[in-house]
């Protein structure tokens, strides 16, 4: 019997809050308080922001580098590659500045992709050789030089890089012939004669690497390496008064 008397009970309680609950909604609904949420309205959609034309990538990019801000300056060039993959002056622009960051592995790639591109450009394959030289790899970096010289035997270009190349490696006499063969090809070039000046001092041919310094400093009077050179070959020969003189007129240029 008590067990009837308290379902009944339950029932009656569950009517009563159910009564109640439906009460609340109705009053909240008239007041604004409560309302059915209804779905917003699809918006529509927003067209992607155009992305500058590639000659506006090219134009910010060899601005930037101008401006020093490599990193920049290699983003913008790599999203103008991607528009423009056969662009070869972008290719070689991106590979110095990953050079100069010490990037050689990356600098190299990109130089290999404009050499497919271009496989007779010599400028190509002498940029691959300075790379490679920076990097320490001599034996790679003679062969893209002698590349060049097998189709242009007298590239100056060439063969002054050369002439470098071995003088880098210690092989003297052989980077001084490529050197005087290069002085003969185009003798108005004051960063060659101090070359050969440097190497002939290594040489000992101390009156031959006068010459050359003093040859470059013909061509160009302020020239540091030249008046340097110059004191470095006099203090080997005992005119040390000279040799600071010139020490001093090369400190000076320095700051020119």
């Amino acid at each position: 019997m008590k067990r009837r008397e308290d379902k009944r009970w339950r029932s009656r309680e569950r009517a009563r809050v159910a009564k109640e609950l439906h009460t609340e909604a109705e009053v909240l609904s008239s007041t604004g308080e409560f309302e059915t949420p209804v779905a917003a309205a699809p918006q529509p959609d927003r067209p992607p922001e155009a992305s500058p034309p590639p000659s506006e990538l090219w134009e910010e990019a060899e601005s930037a580098r101008g401006a020093g801000h490599t990193m920049r300056a290699v983003q913008l060039c790599r999203a103008f590659l991607a528009a423009e993959p056969g662009h070869i002056a972008a290719r070689r622009a991106l590979a110095q500045m990953l050079a100069a960051a010490g990037d050689a592995d990356r600098a190299l790639a990109e130089l290999d992709r404009a050499v497919a591109l271009a496989p007779a450009d010599a400028g190509l394959r002498l940029d691959r050789a300075r790379v490679l030289g920076d990097a320490g790899r001599f034996a790679a970096a003679q062969r893209e030089v002698e590349h060049v010289l097998t189709h242009e035997p007298e590239h100056t270009d060439a063969v002054t890089a050369l002439g470098s190349l071995l003088a880098r490696r210690g092989l003297w006499v052989d980077a001084v012939r490529q050197l005087r063969r290069s002085v003969e090809l185009d003798g108005d070039r004051p960063s060659t004669w101090c070359q050969l000046g440097e190497a002939l001092n290594r040489l000992d041919d101390l009156s031959s690497s006068l010459a050359a310094f003093e040859r470059a400093a013909a061509i160009d009077p302020l020239n540091p390496r030249a008046l340097q050179g110059m004191g470095r070959v006099l203090d080997r020969l005992g005119r040390s008064d000279e040799a600071t003189q010139l020490y001093r007129r090369a400190r000076e240029a320095t700051g020119r």
